[in-house]
Order: C-alpha cells, then sequence, then structure tokens
C-alpha cells in the first residue's frame, strides 16, 4: 500500500499530466524544428512565464519573476524526458533520444502549449511548497485561504441590532455597529480595516492617524513580515504584534482580501490582550462573511 497526503497526491497527478500531455497529441503531425530553433523557442517560453507571473501579481520584482520563469521551463523540459526515453525506446521511432525530446517539448505547438497552461496554474502552489521565497506574499495569500473560525449562529437581532451567543462574541451587521462594539473592548485604541490593496475600508481612532497611511504601511508591514517568516522557511503568518512607545500594534489578515490593524493600550497584560484580539477577529471576520454573502 502506499499512501499519499492530499498535497502529495495533487502534485502527483498535476505533475504526471504535464508530463503526459505531449502524448495527447502525438498522432498530430509534428513541425519540422530544426535543432537551432529549440532555444529560441525554449527562450521564448521563458518570456510567456515572465508576462503572466508579472501579470498575475504586479508587485513582483522581474527578478521573481525570471526566477519563476526559469524554474518552470526546466520543469517542463526534465518532464518531458521520460516520454522521450519511452519514445525513443520504441522500436518504430526511427530517430535518437535527442529527436524523441524535442518532438515532445517543442514540435507540437498544441502540446507545447497546454503544458505550458498547466505549469502556469500549479506555479504558485508549486512555489509555495518548494521555493516559498519567490512567492510574494500576496500571491500566498491568494492561494492560501486562512481558516474561518468556527462561530455560533446569532439569536435574532435584538437591542439596537447587537446580539450576543455564548463566549461574549457579539454580532454586528453594520460598521457602525461594529465601532460601537468596539469601543467597547477595554484598552482599545482604535482599529482599521483594509484591503489587500493598502486602501482603508473602515476605520475609528482615538487619536490624529490618517487612515490612508495607516492602511498603506501596515499593508507593507504585513507584506515584510510575511516574506521574513518565509524566508526562515516558516509559513502561514497569523499576525504580526508590535510595542511601541504607550501603545501594542496588531497586523493581521482577516480574510484573503481584507487585514487588521488594532491599537490597544499598553497597561493591560499581552494575555489579555491577545484575548481582546481575538473577540475583535471573531466580531469582524463574521461582519465581513455576512457583507460578502449579500454582496454575492
Amino acid at each position: 500500500m502506499i499512501i499519499l497526503t492530499r498535497r502529495a497526491l495533487f502534485f502527483f497527478f498535476a505533475l504526471l499530466s504535464i508530463a503526459l500531455a505531449p502524448f495527447v497529441f502525438i498522432l498530430f503531425a509534428p513541425l519540422p524544428i530544426s535543432r537551432e530553433l529549440v532555444p529560441v523557442i525554449i527562450a521564448a517560453e521563458a518570456m510567456i512565464y515572465v508576462l503572466f507571473t508579472m501579470i498575475g501579481n504586479t508587485r513582483a520584482g522581474w527578478d521573481t519573476a525570471v526566477g519563476v520563469a526559469a524554474l518552470l521551463a526546466i520543469l517542463r523540459a526534465a518532464l518531458n524526458l521520460p516520454g522521450a526515453m519511452i519514445l525513443a525506446a520504441t522500436p518504430q521511432w526511427p530517430g535518437t533520444f535527442e529527436s524523441a525530446w524535442i518532438n515532445l517539448h517543442v514540435c507540437n505547438p498544441l502540446s507545447l502549449l497546454l503544458q505550458m497552461l498547466l505549469l502556469l496554474l500549479l506555479a504558485p502552489y508549486l512555489l509555495r511548497g518548494v521555493f516559498p521565497r519567490l512567492l510574494t506574499p500576496e500571491a500566498a495569500a491568494a492561494i492560501l485561504d486562512p481558516p474561518r473560525p468556527a462561530i455560533m449562529e446569532a439569536p435574532a437581532r435584538e437591542h439596537g441590532g447587537l446580539s450576543s451567543p455564548a463566549g461574549g462574541f457579539v454580532q454586528v451587521f453594520s460598521y457602525q455597529e461594529l465601532t460601537e462594539s468596539m469601543r467597547k473592548i477595554a484598552g482599545l485604541k482604535g482599529f482599521l480595516i483594509y484591503d489587500s490593496e493598502g486602501l482603508p475600508v473602515w476605520a475609528q481612532f482615538d487619536m490624529d492617524l490618517s487612515a490612508n497611511a495607516a492602511a498603506a504601511y501596515s499593508n507593507q508591514a504585513l507584506a515584510e513580515a510575511r516574506a521574513w517568516i518565509e524566508r526562515l522557511y516558516l509559513r502561514d503568518l497569523e499576525m504580526a504584534l508590535v510595542t511601541v512607545s504607550g501603545l501594542i500594534l496588531c497586523n493581521l489578515m482577516i480574510t484573503r482580501h481584507e487585514r487588521l490593524l488594532l491599537l490597544f493600550s499598553r497597561d493591560v497584560s499581552i494575555r489579555e490582550t491577545m484575548t481582546r484580539i481575538e473577540r475583535a477577529r471573531l466580531m469582524i471576520s463574521e461582519l465581513l462573511r455576512l457583507r460578502s454573502s449579500m454582496d454575492g
């Protein structure tokens, strides 16, 4: 018996489908391509990978895009090696192993395009597991939804639209109600909901603080923290806590597209602050979920 995890099984069948793609079109007449044109075609393939990497993630730099392109080009060439060995070993094949590899790798446009498409779809997941440094934090967030907390269904709305299930969690139905509930969290000096582009969605501060500047810099800080974690070969950053003069800043992801900045006073213990962070996160994530379902 061979036991594979779901992730390993996904990669196994994905890579197998890419390797077998040329055989789907082997009955079609290949184009007569000389050995001299093979590097030109591979260079054009790499440029397409670079282009789609830059389009798919506008914040990826040229070094990242070139690294991804080189990885995908090498991977496709390697995946065609077993097929070339099989083809060269068949008595019906008139040529050499090299000609068999060239035939599978570049001579059939339909096979070439199908392999490239499959690799582009697989690339983010492959990079996250093998070379996380080549995957920007925004791209990682797009393919990995943070787990949603289990939230008890709220009873009917009462007392101005607020309802409190067990555990102190408060269900809110608008940003105005959210602001009123957040003000009741002891030690909270302000909060900011912002999106993955660094733009403010909703904010309330007890101090003179620009929501636009806070959103832009918080988004950048969270991206840098995620990149730092991935460079240590760690994964799944949940939140970043920073202490400054008199304040504790908490920066975390709520959904794929929304982030949250919380400002707490330092006169509360870290343990109690973490409890209040979780309370605020639950309240906001449920509000965003409700708004998303209504918009959909």
